[in-house]
């Protein structure tokens, strides 16, 4: 609402009847309000080509239309979604959501309607082409933004808007938040706040919220503001979720990151059953290969004086198997107001509530806590050891890098000092399906073997017959999961490569290597002889 004040008052006086009606509208700006409001995107999909939109509309006609195109003022495309009048506070919630945008392509875009109004023209890009393995992501993980009980209803702190101005400079595909985004979820007023703090970059890059235990109510599911408020993709009834916002995944070249809730739904048994096995399936069907999981309440932590214990809700028993299984890279929790990155983990009681160091990233999975978005910090307990690898009590965001089989985390406080930084790498079993070979120039000679002559693949120097990435029988990827090795080659055991040509039979092979360093037949040796006595006679 705050972008809208600044605009609003002019566009009203060029278009009033009446300058007394135009010198009202300076006077009381909030009457333009009309105009959509805290324009906030997300990725409802694949990052690709799926894109949801949602806006407020505080007064007059509430619209929810989008205009939209690949070059700068000049919307083409259009599409129309729902309204749904929220309250006084949060006014009326335009929802619109696209598919089939084209991957990696800067899109321009406008919401509203012609009877209420539309917004500024805003951009955003969608993501690489779909991969199961290959090609670049980045973005940016938060959690606990929230202000404090003693701040009244300001929702989220001022240290959020700080760090993600910052985050923004990164230019990440996407914004993950692990929860607790308000003091008081129910609360109207906070989540107003939250927009509002959130709108000079909500409109251009997705954010992708975990629900947080100060962000439910009132009530659970569709009706709690958090479900209201938010376009966000849905838990699928298909793969045995609840069909809300609460929980769900989304896509992005070789990258599956899913959000999941501790502070709704947490049917099943053990607790948390359901949501397990949707994740195992949603894992299932998606087998990217680099896979994160958000949720609030961390599996492992350090609980100290006045933190949060691990395994606090019960959690860790459902959803620590489903995180072995599928061997999930990372896992971003918040709760805790600081910053700690522990071990690979991999525990075969899944119950456990201290990590079981591997001693590989390959084979256990990385937790780490982010829970300096905004919120008061808490005094960091305990140091670093073998297990806890890294500690920090400073306000912070996280910036990930994925590079087809590469990994870079950096940890960033406010004043954009490194915290925290480590890469990974996995190994590639077989060809990497992420290196394409080169094509053949066309003014390039052509190198192929006349028809006539008779080629032999030696096991020595022959090119594996390896299968094509693209089949599907191909142990290409992360299979095992393993360190990436530079240094690997291919099996030499390999079968020799047809390429085309027949091995000739003996008589030819014998009359062919004949041609190559033989002697000088007889006629040339009298050659050579009578030269030999010309130059004789010359000399004397």
């Amino acid at each position: 609402m705050l972008e809208l004040t600044a605009h609003c008052p002019w566009k009203c006086f060029m278009s009033s009847k009446s300058f007394f009606i135009s010198l009202m509208l300076l006077v009381f700006p909030a009457i333009c309000q009309a105009a959509p409001s805290a324009v906030r995107i997300s990725i409802m999909g694949d990052a690709s080509s799926d894109v949801g939109f949602a806006w407020s509309t505080y007064s007059g006609t509430a619209e929810a239309q989008i205009q939209y195109g690949t070059s700068s003022g000049s919307l083409t495309q259009s599409k129309k979604g729902i309204v749904s009048k929220v309250s006084s506070t949060l006014g009326s919630v335009s929802e619109v959501t696209l598919t089939g945008l084209l991957p990696d392509t800067t899109y321009y875009y406008k919401v509203g309607g012609t009877s209420g109004g539309w917004s500024n023209q805003y951009s955003f890009r969608t993501g690489p082409k779909p991969h199961k393995q290959c090609g670049k992501v980045n973005f940016v993980v938060f959690g606990d933004s929230r202000a404090e009980s003693w701040q009244g209803d300001l929702g989220s702190s001022a240290m959020w808007g700080t760090l993600l101005s910052k985050a923004e400079k990164l230019k990440p595909a996407f914004i993950l938040h692990g929860g607790d985004i308000v003091h008081d979820g129910g609360k109207q007023k906070q989540w107003y706040n939250h927009l509002v703090r959130t709108s000079g970059v909500s409109h251009k890059i997705p954010v992708m919220y975990a629900i947080g235990n100060h962000d439910d109510g009132p009530g659970e599911g569709d009706g709690a503001n958090y479900n209201r408020i938010f376009n966000l993709p849905r838990a699928s009834k298909a793969l045995g979720g609840s069909g809300t916002e609460d929980y769900s995944y989304i896509t992005a070249g070789p990258t599956i990151v899913v959000t999941l809730s501790t502070s709704s739904y947490k049917t099943g048994s053990p607790k948390y059953q359901d949501q397990a096995d949707w994740l195992d399936k949603v894992l299932t069907a998606n087998p990217k290969r680099w896979k994160f999981v958000v949720l609030h309440a961390p599996i492992y932590t350090e609980k100290g004086l006045f933190g949060h214990a691990p395994n606090e809700d019960g959690q860790n028993p459902a959803f620590v198997k489903v995180i072995n299984k599928h061997h999930v890279d990372m896992v971003f929790q918040s709760h805790n107001h600081f910053y700690e990155r522990w071990a690979a983990s991999k525990c075969s009681n899944s119950a456990s509530t201290t990590v079981c160091p591997t001693g590989s990233y390959d084979t256990g999975t990385v937790y780490i806590t982010t829970g300096g978005g905004g919120a008061f910090p808490i005094f960091v307990p305990g140091l670093t050891n073998s297990k806890r690898i890294k500690v920090s009590g400073e306000h912070h965001y996280i910036h990930v890098e994925i590079n087809n089989q590469t990994l870079k985390l950096t940890t960033l406080n406010n004043g954009g000092k490194t915290l925290d930084s480590v890469s990974w790498a996995k190994k590639v079993t077989a060809p990497d399906p992420c290196l394409v070979p080169p094509t053949p120039d066309a003014g390039m000679p052509d190198m192929t073997p006349p028809a006539d002559m008779a080629v032999t693949a030696d096991a020595s120097t022959a090119t594996p017959d390896l299968p094509s990435s693209d089949d599907a029988s191909a142990p290409v990827g992360d299979t095992g999961a393993t360190l990436l090795d530079t240094g690997a080659a291919p099996d030499k055991g390999a079968a020799k490569q047809d390429i085309g040509a027949t091995t000739p039979p003996a008589t030819e092979q014998e009359g062919c290597s004949c041609d190559v360093g033989r002697g000088p037949d007889a006629a040339g040796l009298w050659l050579l002889l009578a030269l030999a006595l010309v130059l004789r006679r010359r000399r004397r």
